[in-house]
């Protein structure tokens, strides 16, 4: 519950959902994870490695999630603006190449583009591969809130277009149900 607070506290969420009003922001919320996504893990790894913050893993029937929030030890600029966004990105894609000998199979990655989710504009990088013999898309969104970088990456076992809705419907979901716990402690 901590990593929650503290990730919803960076993210400083208030309710806007791009394509889904915000009235029907708490249905997502509630369609999203009681249905779709199951909360799984989460790992501390600032204290043996700093600035490598945290990571909370969610589980749904179709894939999973990981949110990320850390600071690679260095001072980020809020949004998208900051040059070094692109950077981790490509660092993150590097990574998916370095993989792609060992799991991932017929790897295609898209075009980095700039996409806004409940108000919250994102860095965005669509994958397709095949693991285990399955086709699967994985989405990789950064953003920078508060000084520190804030990674989705949600891979799904889905057609591309759906994988992509399914992803922003997480995404949306996850700001509206930490901003509503935030606004419930009064941190805001």
């Amino acid at each position: 519950m901590l990593y929650r607070n503290v990730l919803a506290l960076l993210l400083g969420f208030v309710v806007s959902v791009g394509a889904v009003h915000a009235q029907d922001a708490a249905h997502v919320a509630a369609d999203v994870s009681t249905e779709k996504w199951t909360y799984d893990t989460a790992f501390d790894y600032e204290a043996e490695h700093p600035g490598l913050g945290y990571s909370e893993g969610y589980r749904s029937l179709d894939g999973y999630a990981t949110a990320y929030v850390y600071t690679q030890g260095m001072t980020w600029r809020n949004g998208i603006s900051d040059p070094k966004l692109r950077d981790e990105l490509e660092a993150t894609l590097d990574e998916v190449r370095g993989a792609s000998h060992d799991f991932y199979q017929d790897l295609n990655i898209g075009v980095p583009t700039t996409v806004r989710i409940a108000g919250h504009e994102f860095l965005t990088v669509v994958m397709s591969f095949t693991g285990y013999g399955v086709p699967s898309i994985s989405q990789t969104y950064l953003t920078v809130k508060q000084g520190n970088l804030v990674k989705y990456r949600i891979t799904m076992r889905l057609p591309k277009d759906e994988a992509i809705r399914e992803a922003v419907e997480f995404i949306a979901d996850d700001i509206a149900s930490r901003g509503a716990k935030l606004k419930d402690s009064k941190i805001l």
